[in-house]
């Protein structure tokens, strides 16, 4: 039974009468929530302030029931380069590193941004066991603004974006 981990983990939970309708929630917060089985579903732990207990539930069709605690441990990551400059249609590699492997299960870093339209990006996950994860940045529409990642170092890191 796993009851603490850093923000992005994925952790499972063992169970019965689990659907895909079911989300798992830390004091009401959304996590994002993978239906494994009827037996097993997994979610990864969602940026919220590190260094605290959360009350886990499990909310679908058949209400809400109650997991336990789990304890966000603070964790830090580097991004390099630590700001992108595009143009229209550019690419770029944009490398996050962690200090340790990632866990089983991998780790899912929440990355969102103010400029939609300006940055286009997939999803980041650090596997299992490596310690980083690099990704490709296009420059989409001409404008400004950052990516942002919770969680991570002094509660946010924050990467400058601008496309010309």
């Amino acid at each position: 039974e796993t009851n603490r981990g850093p923000v992005g983990a994925r952790i499972s939970v063992l169970g019965r009468g689990f659907t895909a309708q079911d989300t798992v929630t830390f004091d009401g917060n959304s996590a994002r929530t993978v239906y494994d089985s009827p037996n097993s579903i997994s979610f990864f732990v969602p940026a919220l302030d590190t260094g605290r207990n959360y009350k886990v539930e499990i909310a679908g069709a058949n209400g809400t029931n109650a997991v336990g605690t789990f304890r966000i441990d603070p964790s830090s990551l580097s991004v390099s380069p630590s700001e992108l400059v595009l143009t229209r249609g550019q690419t770029e590699s944009l490398t996050f590193t962690l200090p340790a492997p990632a866990p089983t299960g991998g780790l899912l870093l929440d990355i969102t941004t103010d400029a939609p339209d300006s940055v286009i990006m997939p999803e980041v996950v650090v596997e299992a066991g490596s310690t980083t994860a690099t990704v490709t940045v296009t420059g989409g529409k001409p404008g400004s603004g950052s990516l942002f990642l919770k969680g991570f170092g002094t509660g946010e890191i924050t990467v400058p974006v601008s496309v010309k």
